[in-house]
């Protein structure tokens, strides 16, 4: 517990399903708020820019206020016994905010979990958790109408984006998977340049290689398979199969793993399987219905897509496609050549399908 919270029951009211099942919400105490905030602050500077993880180990995509999928996710590596939050190490990529009607249970319950076991999570920014994204695309709006009173909805909000300008922008597992929400970028020579970013940051537009860590994209026809000018997302770059080449040559990783657009199967490969994109909000678009994904890496480096499906207002089907890539990935950067099983996937990356694209959102 801390400073009189005790943690482990606000952890387990966020775990607990019937809390926010048919679109409940849980009720808050600003005074709790503020605290886990300044611990959340704390923690999050005192830890460097490249966070460092071992395997095993989950790697989560965006969720936007779906609580339900983080709770499916979690839930996920249970054991019978222990919780699976308890049982596994996860990295989310971001994107915790905006869209879902549950923006706020997804980043208490993230926070409560990274204070509880800062060493089992890491928590990466998204470019929804800056104010210029999440004060539009609807947190802000939650808030506003969690808090009626204005002053207090204002408060709650810059606390929890204060807490944002600190979050890390990349994490590394086992010294050869290179994650972030967004994607690499030219300024990116070497995991230095990573570690020597100073946090906390408001305002991105002064840090090129943040803002490209947060809202860079893959895409095919680049010219020469570089870094062109990101006409989509009118910021940042589109990056191709040799921009990857030369960041993983210069950096010494194997594989990149991301999140930031919307993947109908949750998982796609990019770049001869060194890049693949992550997305965990099931369901998330209604005409196609999508399923959520998460990657699981285990103690040989052996990647498996975990794929699941929300419903609304009801039950959920699990499906597995356990898509082992290669079997002894950290000795071995032949684990990203072809392997079979994976036709539902897309081997490219749709620059202009994005999670960000539908009504026109950056």
């Amino acid at each position: 517990s801390i400073d009189n919270i005790d943690l482990e029951s606000f952890l387990r009211q966020h775990l607990n399903e019937e809390n926010t099942a048919n679109l409940k919400r849980i009720e808050y105490d600003v005074p709790t708020i503020m605290t886990i905030c300044s611990k959340m602050r704390e923690q999050l500077l005192s830890e460097p820019s490249l966070i460092e993880f071992g395997a095993p180990i989950v790697i989560v995509g965006d969720l936007h206020g779906q609580i339900r999928d983080l709770q499916r996710v979690l839930d996920r590596f249970s054991d019978g016994k222990t919780h699976g939050c308890l049982n596994m190490r996860f990295v989310f990529l971001g994107d915790y905010v905006d869209r879902g009607y549950n923006s706020f249970e997804v980043v208490m319950t993230l926070f409560a979990l990274k204070l509880l076991f800062p060493n089992c999570y890491g928590l990466l920014r998204g470019n929804h958790e800056t104010r210029s994204l999440n004060r539009i695309y609807g947190f802000y709006h939650e808030i506003r109408e969690r808090f009626q009173d204005l002053d207090t909805a204002e408060e709650v909000y810059l606390r929890i984006n204060d807490v944002f300008d600190c979050l890390p922008p990349s994490a590394l597992i086992g010294g050869k998977i290179l994650c972030m929400h967004g994607g690499i970028s030219p300024h990116l020579k070497s995991l230095d340049d990573i570690r020597s970013i100073q946090r906390p940051i408001g305002d991105l537009t002064n840090n090129s290689l943040m803002a490209d860590l947060l809202w860079s994209d893959p895409a095919a026809g680049v010219p020469n398979g570089m870094f062109t000018a990101n006409s989509t997302r009118s910021q940042s770059v589109y990056w191709g199969p040799e921009a990857v080449e030369g960041v993983c040559k210069a950096t010494g990783i194997s594989a990149v793993v991301r999140a930031h657009q919307f993947v109908a199967a949750g998982a796609a490969f990019f770049a001869d399987r060194r890049v693949i994109s992550i997305f965990s909000a099931s369901n998330y678009n209604a005409e196609i219905r999508n399923h959520g994904a998460c990657l699981h890496v285990d103690e040989k480096g052996r990647v498996t897509i975990k794929s699941f499906f929300t419903f609304l207002f009801s039950d959920v089907m699990n499906k597995d496609d356990e898509m082992a890539l290669h079997d002894a990935y950290l000795k071995d950067d032949s684990w990203l050549a072809q392997a079979g099983g994976e036709k539902n996937l897309d081997d490219t990356v749709d620059p202009n399908h994005n999670s960000d694209s539908s009504n026109n959102s950056p």
